[in-house]
């Protein structure tokens, strides 16, 4: 590992590097499991999120909030720590590569759930993108400075806010012919992905036009 430090209240950011023989292949918003085999209650695998595209030097972020044992016991883990990682996982970019490349993105993302979506927002600066993210509380909302720097682009457009969104503040929000034209990226607390799924079907979207990972372990 090379870097462990704290960017919220209970998160920390952990930078790991893959070794030249790894065989393990990230894309955007991929998640992998990981261990650290040299501290006692983090041997066994757990499932993170990525939060940057891998770069060519094989750097992978990870932005993990202290929820349980195995989390919060990462504050204790030093750079130069060994790391076991398996991965990578998950349909996030699939399912972008495998919908019409002139749709529109639009993310719905609260708290930690926007960590795998960052990845997808850095990995396609030509699409159309919105993105709608919200925290329980202004420190949580989490690396506002990649937001800065993507509203640079002209075809990408960020509403944050504390506390959730309306469906009205969505909805009014959204492309002309969102029901047609548009695929929906969601990452969040279960009750949050499941309302925006309902809200969105409810007002014309299809199945084939979302998709959310929901995290059953």
């Amino acid at each position: 590992m090379l870097s462990n430090r704290t960017i919220a209240q209970n998160v920390q950011e952990l930078v790991v590097k893959l070794p030249r023989s790894s065989r393990i292949e990230l894309l955007a918003g991929d998640y992998i499991f990981l261990a650290f085999p040299d501290y006692p209650g983090l041997k066994e695998m757990h499932p993170f999120s990525i939060a940057n595209v891998p770069s060519k030097n094989r750097e992978i972020e990870l932005a993990i909030r202290g929820d349980g044992d195995f989390t919060k016991a990462l504050t204790q883990v030093t750079a130069e720590s060994r790391v076991n990682i398996d991965g990578g996982y998950g349909r996030y970019q699939k399912f972008l590569d495998d919908q019409p490349q002139n749709s529109n993105i639009v993310i719905l993302a609260g708290g930690i759930g926007v960590t795998p979506l960052l990845s997808t927002i850095e990995a396609n600066e030509k699409r159309n993108i919105q993105i709608f993210y919200t925290a329980h509380h202004q420190a949580d909302l989490l690396y506002l400075d990649r937001f800065k720097n993507w509203q640079q682009r002209p075809n990408f457009q960020a509403y944050i806010q504390v506390g959730r969104f309306q469906d009205t503040q969505v909805l009014n929000e959204l492309p002309k012919d969102w029901q047609h034209n548009t695929v929906f990226l969601i990452g969040g607390p279960s009750s949050m992905m499941h309302h925006w799924v309902k809200c969105l079907k409810r007002n014309g979207a299809g199945n084939g036009q979302i998709y959310f990972e929901e995290f059953s372990w």
